[in-house]
């Protein structure tokens, strides 16, 4: 069965213990995050991806979410996606896009599709616990109706934990600034004190 990862596995480096362009082995994705959007807004590229398959784990909808939930069914097959080559702060920005409900685990095989006869990969993958089943919906999570129903908002939610992600690194006096540009774009105050942006080599009113 899973060994469950409580605040990060045993044998996983923290971040300060992995050399700059090491990542933390293939992680398998089946749901909101085999969407290229997903990953361009979280993270800024979209990483190395190969089709495979899991057995004995069923996918299922969480009912009104956007997120697909694996769980053990035997049997069953579900499909998605290796993901390979994150770094580490890559890794906590995903981390921070899932679900609270999702426990990470460590111990899922899976088999690409386009190698049949390799061995199988273990993966690291985001669990359903079976303590949270009446959330899931009966029928299959389906990628068409998630990008017509929910790729946008879910595309703002994986921008909003990446500037999230960002900000935490920032000292006192950016963070300050940041807020400060954020409060007037918003608010279009910038707009109205200045008008259009000046044109290269034009000044702005006096005194302001």
């Amino acid at each position: 069965f899973f060994e469950l990862l409580e605040v990060r596995m045993a044998d996983e480096p923290t971040e300060n213990e992995v050399p700059f362009g090491t990542d933390w082995g293939p992680i398998f994705v089946y749901g909101s995050m085999t969407a290229h959007e997903a990953w361009m807004a979280a993270i800024g590229r979209v990483p190395e991806m190969r089709v495979a398959s899991l057995r004995n784990y069923g996918r299922r909808a969480v009912r009104g979410a956007p997120f697909a939930a694996l769980s053990e069914e035997p049997g069953m097959l579900t499909i998605g996606k290796v993901v390979e080559g994150l770094l580490p702060w890559e890794r906590r920005v995903l981390d921070s896009v899932i679900d609270d409900a999702f426990v990470l685990v460590d111990s899922v095989k899976v088999r690409f599709l386009d190698e049949p006869e390799a061995e199988l990969l273990q993966c690291h993958t985001y669990w359903w616990p079976e303590d949270f089943e009446a959330a899931l919906e009966d029928h299959d999570w389906d990628f068409e109706a998630f990008c017509d129903q929910w790729l946008e908002e879910f595309v703002c939610l994986c921008k909003d934990k990446r500037r999230e992600f960002d900000m935490d690194k920032l000292d006192d006096k950016d963070l300050e600034k940041m807020v400060l540009k954020d409060r007037r774009r918003k608010t279009g105050y910038e707009d109205e004190l200045y008008g259009s942006r000046p044109a290269t080599g034009a000044s702005l009113p006096a005194g302001r």
